[in-house]
C-alpha cells in the first residue's frame, strides 16, 4: 500500500517529464539554429507543430514541451528534404511554427 502511495505521489512529476514523440531515421543529424544562422540557407518551407502541453489538469514542464516540439519539427524537416530546422515563433499551448532550410 505504501508503496502505490508513493508511486501515485510521483506519478505527476514522471508524466511531465516524458517523451513520447519518436525520432525518424535521420533527425538526429537535422540541426537547430537561431535565424540569424540560416540567412545563407534555402528556405524550403514551414512546419506547425504541436505537442500535447498538459495531461488533464497536470501541465508538463516547458523544457520536455519544447524538446519534444523540437524533435516533430527535426522529423518534419527529414519528410520535407530539410537538414536545419528555426524556430519562427515562441511556444503557445504546445504549438510552434518552425522554417525549414537546407543548410548542408
Amino acid at each position: 500500500m505504501k508503496q502505490k502511495l508513493i508511486f501515485l505521489a510521483l506519478l505527476p512529476a514522471l508524466l511531465t517529464a516524458c517523451s513520447f514523440i519518436p525520432k525518424s531515421p535521420g533527425a538526429d543529424k537535422v540541426l537547430i539554429l537561431p535565424l540569424e544562422r540560416v540567412k545563407n540557407c534555402t528556405e524550403i518551407g514551414q512546419t506547425k507543430v504541436q505537442v500535447l502541453d498538459r495531461f488533464g489538469f497536470l501541465a508538463r514542464r516547458g523544457a520536455s514541451v519544447e524538446t519534444d516540439l523540437q524533435r516533430v519539427a527535426k522529423n518534419n524537416a527529414i519528410d520535407m528534404g530539410g537538414d536545419t530546422v528555426s524556430a519562427l515563433t515562441g511556444v503557445v499551448n504546445g504549438r510552434q511554427t518552425f522554417g525549414v532550410y537546407k543548410c548542408l
